[in-house]
């Protein structure tokens, strides 16, 4: 099926379709991963952190932490000493602790 660039998640109770653009950031949750859309929204699908980063193979998407996946099209600044980053989504600032190696990448 053609979405229109939009990529598919399965979730418990369907589907959701989300344009890469309008992914904030990812975070695990075991088995499965919540996709922010903006700081207080979230969709929880049924794939692993590796496996939402594989579907969004884009260059935008910048593993930050075994837990954190980050869209670089939001990203402001990166702090290496409180290995930290911060995205802004509109006027709301929010700030991501990742590893120190990965962080070191950015």
């Amino acid at each position: 099926r053609d979405y229109s660039g939009k990529i598919r998640f399965n979730t418990t109770t369907g589907f959701h379709l989300f344009h890469p653009s309008d992914i904030f950031y990812c975070e695990a949750d075991r088995n499965y991963t919540h996709i922010f859309t903006s700081p207080e929204k979230s969709v929880l699908v049924s794939l692993n952190l590796a496996a939402v980063e594989d579907l969004l193979n884009s260059g935008d998407f910048i593993r930050i932490s075994r837990s954190l996946l980050i869209n670089t099209r939001y990203l402001t600044s990166v702090n290496r000493r409180s290995k930290s980053c911060s995205l802004l989504w509109q006027d709301k600032e929010i700030v991501l602790t990742g590893s120190e190696e990965m962080i070191r990448k950015l």
